[in-house]
């Protein structure tokens, strides 16, 4: 289970296991350097890969894990935006 924050600046929560891990953090990486080339466009946002948990047992329990993260993540985020 990982937290991922994109080029954009997204942050989105995923289940993700060992070899996907990799896979995403490669291309996370890849578009961020072509990015950087590009300098029409706003510059990006340094892509973070975050595992918050790791060793959970099925697929079912690590994505219902990231939609608990993401929604403890929204609430924090409407919490703050209420605080200002």
């Amino acid at each position: 289970m990982v937290q991922v924050t994109d080029l954009a600046g997204k942050v989105t929560f995923e289940a993700l296991d060992t070899k996907a891990l990799d896979a995403r953090k490669k291309a996370l990486d890849e578009a961020y350097a072509k990015a950087l080339k590009d300098e029409s466009d706003p510059k990006p946002t340094k892509p973070v890969v975050t595992v918050l948990k790791s060793g959970i047992a099925s697929k079912a329990a690590a994505e219902a894990e990231a939609t608990r993260c993401k929604a403890a993540y929204e609430k924090k985020l409407k919490e703050a935006a209420a605080a200002k």
